[in-house]
């Protein structure tokens, strides 16, 4: 008997590749924004490649299912629209998978509708929020935050002094 065990693998290379681009920061939509993201596909094999797609809502259900097929040459790389409307107002996940030539590749994702923002509150409003900025695994990226922040209806946050507004930040 032996106490050493002996594992093998190989990697190799995936015939096709996947990723999914943020046409909002978060995929956070507001006002009139388009409810469309985009998946890349691109071919290190040629094929006939799918992308199938479910979209669940907070509480599990699935709201809607697509499949988005695609034949690309080796080499070969295409962007595919994949709507997101019309939804109501809310929380969504998204979960991907793209299939072919013995490949499953699975992406989970999620998005948000907030809605038109009819909120009246200005920069005078007295209520704000403490942003931690780039601590407890932020960012503090005001071109990427500053535009999610404004769906929320925040006018104004606290970094430390509670000066911050959205008019200081432009």
């Amino acid at each position: 008997k032996s106490s050493a065990l002996v594992f093998g693998f190989e990697l190799c290379e995936s015939p096709c590749e996947m990723e999914l681009l943020q046409s909002q920061p978060g995929l956070i939509f507001g006002d009139d924004e388009t409810r469309e993201t985009t998946v890349r596909v691109k071919a290190n094999v040629a094929g006939e490649y799918n992308v199938a797609g479910t979209i669940g809502d907070w509480w599990g259900k699935t709201v809607r299912t697509f499949e988005l097929p695609v034949t690309l040459a080796a080499g070969e790389e295409r962007r595919l629209p994949v709507d997101l409307k019309p939804l109501e107002e809310g929380w969504y996940s998204l979960d991907l998978k793209l299939s072919g030539r013995d490949t499953e590749i699975v992406h989970h994702a999620s998005f948000a509708d907030m809605g038109r923002d009819t909120r009246k509150a200005g920069y005078e409003s007295p209520y704000s929020f403490w942003w931690f900025g780039k601590y407890h695994g932020g960012s503090n990226d005001l071109e990427v935050w500053g535009p999610i922040f404004k769906k929320m209806g925040i006018r104004r946050l606290s970094a430390g002094d509670g000066s911050q507004t959205e008019a200081s930040m432009k």
